[in-house]
C-alpha cells in the first residue's frame, strides 16, 4: 500500500493519512502500480483537504516528471530526493551551471555545534531530464560535515531557491526520516509480516491510523 504521513522538521509528531492500497481497480485490465496508487491519493487528499498548503517530500523514486506533473496539477509544492545515478542529464546541467559561474555555493556553521559545518549548491530552473526539458525544476546539493563523517543529500523542488532559505529547504527534505524512522518501529513491533497485517485487515481488526505506515512493499 501507499502511506503518507503530515510530519515538520520542528515537530516530533507523526501525523499519519488514509493509505492508498496498490490493488487492480474495477475495470482495469493491468495491475495497479506505485503511481497510479499517487495519483488517487492527490486526489484524495485535495478532496479531504482542498486549502491545506502541502510540500511533498519524498525519495528518489518520485523525481520523474509524471509524478512531479501530477503533484503540479493538484497544486502540492515538492522537495522530492534526486541521485545522479538515476538523473545523469540533471548533473551533468548542474557541473555546466558551477563552470559558467551561474551554480552559488556556500557554507554556514551550525549554531549548536561549531563543529558541524552545511555546505550548500544550488541552482535554478534546470530542466528535469533529457526528455522533459520543459519541466524546470530548482535543485539543491547539501553536505553536512562534522570531523566523523559527512553526510550527503541532493533534491528537486518546485521553490525558488536562495541563500535565505536554503537551510530550511534541507530541513524540509531532511524531514522525511521521521516517516521513515516510525514506519521502521512499526514494522519490528506491531507486524512481523505482511501476511499477518492481510490476515487482521480480513478479520476486520479495528487498527489505528498508524498501519499506512507499510509503504508499498
Amino acid at each position: 500500500m501507499l502511506g503518507a504521513a503530515i510530519v515538520h522538521p520542528d515537530l516530533k509528531e507523526v501525523i499519519p493519512l488514509a493509505p492508498e492500497f496498490i490493488i487492480k481497480q474495477d475495470g482495469q485490465s493491468k495491475n495497479d502500480c506505485e503511481r497510479n496508487a499517487a495519483k488517487r491519493f492527490f486526489d484524495s487528499l485535495r478532496k479531504d483537504h482542498p486549502h491545506l498548503p502541502v510540500i511533498i517530500t519524498e525519495d528518489a523514486l518520485s523525481s520523474n516528471a509524471p509524478h512531479i506533473r501530477e503533484a503540479e496539477k493538484y497544486n502540492l509544492h515538492y522537495i522530492l530526493g534526486v541521485k545522479k545515478g538515476d538523473h545523469p542529464f540533471l548533473f551533468r546541467k548542474v557541473e555546466e551551471a558551477q563552470e559558467n559561474g551561474e551554480a552559488v555555493q556556500f557554507e554556514l556553521v551550525d549554531n549548536d555545534n561549531p563543529q558541524k559545518t552545511h555546505r550548500f549548491l544550488l541552482v535554478n530552473h534546470l530542466p528535469l531530464n533529457e526528455s522533459n526539458q520543459d519541466l524546470l525544476i530548482n535543485f539543491l546539493e547539501y553536505w553536512e560535515i562534522t570531523s566523523e563523517k559527512t553526510q550527503h543529500f541532493s533534491w528537486v523542488t518546485d521553490f525558488t531557491i536562495t541563500k535565505g532559505n536554503s537551510y530550511e529547504l534541507m530541513r524540509g527534505g531532511r524531514a522525511r526520516w521521521k516517516w521513515d524512522r516510525m514506519r521502521s518501529l512499526f514494522r519490528d513491533f506491531a507486524f512481523k509480516s505482511m501476511r499477518m497485517l492481510y490476515e487482521a485487515l480480513f478479520y476486520g481488526m479495528k487498527f489505528q491510523p498508524p498501519i499506512i505506515l507499510y509503504d508499498d512493499d
